[in-house]
């Protein structure tokens, strides 16, 4: 039996980026159960200011403007931005943590964490006839929200997500698509309730379009929002993916012995497709609480809580001002986002947009909260 101070299960932006801080000081496992990385989704979209220096090569290509679109009424602005290939944002985070000296391994599901009373002390890997138990100081779960193995917190505490809680996504890589140079989101009920569909460019005759929401069959509803977006009704899909994620939260963001970061943790925006920034800051703080906490040779519930109290001072507000602007346009979905571009100006819209793209979410979400009245 192999033992390392720390298991991350999960190689997703929040597990990465756990491991890129915690290597630095302690002996790092990253654990994931596919056998490549960044295969949750297709491409994400940021403002071209926001970007991460060390993501920048995996930049597609750079947009100019961003349009926001309702049922009836669409608003367009300036907006410098760029699309980045979701696969080489992962594989650029795990550049960095394998640097700094974590082990990554690939096709190693984690079906079960190890116990020693109410302490979770390693994780049990196994793929086929293939099974190690690993044993650890802290494990970190990184391993999302959607599928059969994800959320080992989540059912560590009993809590098992219903079914009016889930929010599904698919998205297509299209070929022979016209997306200019512009990002789109689009918001109507019909084919994406509570929810959104988007649209980026992906280089020379290649978009990717998606959508998700609330009881929706998301493969149908993807390619009615493909069918009804000039453009791409002439375009065909080359890869696709499909994902879920749960409109709750947990409890708690710890245990004895395990943490939880990014979807894992279902601190999850509702209104942002993927709040990039926010998981990898997610997984920096968890690391400095971690690192901490086995220097102090605590690694109980009470000495992992430092990392729920600073994620609810440094990221729970921004967390609830999003989620209160969601609530309001719930209330009455198509009505609300049309009485909202209606209501904004150049800079209201900006805003909204960095609201989409999980950017300066305090400051985006005030401004638009005010414009919803």
């Amino acid at each position: 039996m192999q033992k390392y101070d720390i298991v991350v299960v999960g190689a997703g932006p929040a597990g990465l980026s756990f491991a890129r801080v915690a290597s630095a000081e302690a002996k790092v496992l990253v654990c994931e159960m596919q056998a490549s990385l960044g295969g949750n989704t297709l491409s994400t979209w940021l403002p071209i200011d926001s970007l991460p220096v060390e993501l920048s090569r995996a930049v597609v290509q750079k947009t100019k403007r961003a349009v926001v679109k309702g049922p009836k009424s669409q608003v367009t602005c300036q907006f410098p931005g760029a699309v980045l290939d979701w696969k080489w944002v992962v594989r650029l985070l795990a550049l960095e943590a394998r640097r700094k000296g974590a082990e990554i391994w690939t096709s190693s599901p984690a079906k079960e964490l190890l116990l020693k009373g109410d302490r979770v002390i390693g994780v049990r890997l196994e793929a086929g006839s293939w099974r190690e138990e690993i044993k650890s100081e802290v494990v970190v779960d990184a391993s999302g929200c959607s599928g059969e193995w994800a959320g080992l917190l989540a059912r560590l505490l009993g809590r098992k997500p219903k079914p009016e809680e889930i929010v599904f996504s698919a998205e297509h890589l299209l070929a022979g698509a016209d997306a200019g140079d512009s990002v789109e989101f689009h918001f109507s009920s019909y084919f994406a309730p509570l929810g959104n569909g988007w649209v980026y460019p992906f280089g020379e005759g290649f978009a990717v379009a998606g959508v998700q929401g609330v009881r929706i069959h998301p493969e149908a509803s993807l390619d009615e929002f493909v069918s009804l977006v000039p453009g791409l009704a002439k375009s065909t899909p080359v890869a696709s993916t499909r994902g879920r994620a749960v409109d709750a939260s947990l409890e708690t963001l710890c245990s004895n012995g395990i943490v939880a970061v990014g979807g894992a943790s279902w601190r999850l925006l509702a209104l942002s497709r993927g709040g990039l920034l926010q998981a990898i800051r997610m997984g920096e703080l968890a690391a400095e609480v971690v690192l901490d906490a086995l220097t102090e040779g605590d690694v109980s519930r009470d000495g992992l809580l430092e990392y729920e109290r600073r994620w609810r001072k440094e990221l729970g507000q921004e967390f609830e001002l999003e989620r209160e602007v969601y609530s309001i346009l719930s209330r009455s979905w198509d009505q609300n986002v049309e009485r909202m571009l209606e209501r904004m100006g150049g800079s209201e819209l900006r805003e909204f947009v960095k609201l989409l793209a999980g950017v300066q979410l305090e400051k985006s979400a005030k401004k638009i909260l005010e414009v919803l009245g």
